[in-house]
């Protein structure tokens, strides 16, 4: 096995972290492959709309919940230019771009076939 990683993901003062913490329905697909989404209680608790500024979106208090559908290529979403959620040429993955909210961590990325949607559920401290 591999030794236990130097980083840190949780942020002082927060009394939750990770997407364990997210309400999860699991289903298993006929292929076998087993899927997590979030509980559909969620959609409830949604606010107001995102505010568009240029090729940005404003989110008030840094909640969000992200639903980019129909993805037909590449991808490429960015957080607080802080984080990239990325899928290009079969590889999806997150990059951390600013170190102060990295905890150590650069880059974490997978091979996928393909990338129809992506749910973003966002709760940070500004």
């Amino acid at each position: 096995g591999l030794p236990d990683a130097p980083y840190l993901s949780r942020l002082p003062g927060l009394g939750f972290w990770q997407c364990i913490t997210v309400p999860r329905l699991i289903t298993m697909e006929d292929d076998g492959l087993l899927c997590a989404y979030p509980v559909p209680e969620l959609e409830r608790l949604r606010g107001n709309k995102a505010k568009r500024l240029k090729d940005s979106l404003i989110f008030s208090d840094h909640h969000a919940d992200i639903c980019i559908e129909e993805i037909k290529g590449n991808l490429k979403l960015t957080l607080d230019d802080a984080l990239e959620i990325f899928y290009e040429s079969g590889i999806a993955g997150l990059r951390f771009i600013d170190t102060r909210v990295s905890g150590g961590r650069e880059l974490r990325s997978c091979s996928v076939d393909h990338v129809s949607s992506v749910r973003v559920l966002m709760m940070a401290r500004p």
